[in-house]
């Protein structure tokens, strides 16, 4: 969960392009907040959840 847009795209950028995370990914507005929903093709490690900007839910 992220606070902006500008926040996902970064986080998105992040999970696809440096991390090399696949899978499916959507971005869903929720009461001024941003939802990154993420189903990846592996189980991602705790280092890189914690790269990943925002509060993970």
């Amino acid at each position: 969960m992220v606070d902006s847009q500008n926040a996902a795209k970064e986080a998105v950028d992040l999970i696809w392009n440096q991390l090399r995370v696949r899978g499916e990914l959507s971005i869903v507005p929720l009461d001024g907040k941003i939802k990154i929903d993420l189903i990846s093709e592996k189980e991602l490690t705790a280092a890189q959840v914690q790269k990943v900007p925002g509060q993970a839910i």
